[in-house]
């Protein structure tokens, strides 16, 4: 996909074609970090279907965010795919910008986040951990953690070298 300034939102809604990202995943990386991030498997909000009215549910407080797709119908019980991964130091402020400043942008810069928001709208979940009491370099420490284990499609930086490597070279094939 080259060209993402000529992608307008419109466009990304209606060509199909922009929602095939290459998927990645080995499971060396997630056990590598399984024992550090075990503790906060269970501390995740109920997901949230991503819109505005939804804002109110995220706190004004530093953590994790995880955006998700869920299709409507489900062959398995659970089935959900991530997308990406970020951290913030105020959920509820980066919440809004992805509301009123990525959704409706036409910023080629933003692509990846304006196809995440306008390609699946309808079905994209947002969930959280929230990290009160934590420092912004060990909210960091987290997020990076998790984004190397799970190397969601949507993310662009990774900290280990060997994954940085193999997304750029796969990503552009």
């Amino acid at each position: 996909m080259s060209g993402f300034s000529l992608y307008t939102n419109k466009r990304i809604k209606k060509e199909k074609s922009t929602r095939w990202l290459k998927f990645f995943i080995d499971f060396d990386f997630s056990k590598k970090n399984h024992t550090k991030l075990r503790k906060y498997i269970s501390s995740w909000a109920p997901p949230l279907l991503f819109n505005k009215a939804n804002r109110k549910l995220v706190p004004n407080q530093p953590g994790i965010y995880l955006f998700f797709v869920k299709p409507d119908k489900q062959l398995f019980n659970e089935q959900s795919y991530i997308l990406y991964i970020g951290y913030s130091m105020n959920l509820w402020k980066r919440y809004g910008d992805y509301i009123n400043k990525y959704k409706p942008s036409e910023e080629p810069n933003y692509f990846h986040r304006r196809l995440m928001l306008n390609a699946w709208e309808d079905s994209l979940y947002y969930t959280f951990l929230e990290l009160k009491n934590h420092t912004q370099a060990e909210v960091m420490e987290i997020e990076d953690m998790l984004i190397d284990s799970m190397v969601p499609p949507i993310n662009r930086d990774f900290t280990h070298a060997f994954i940085k490597e193999q997304v750029r070279i796969n990503r552009m094939q």
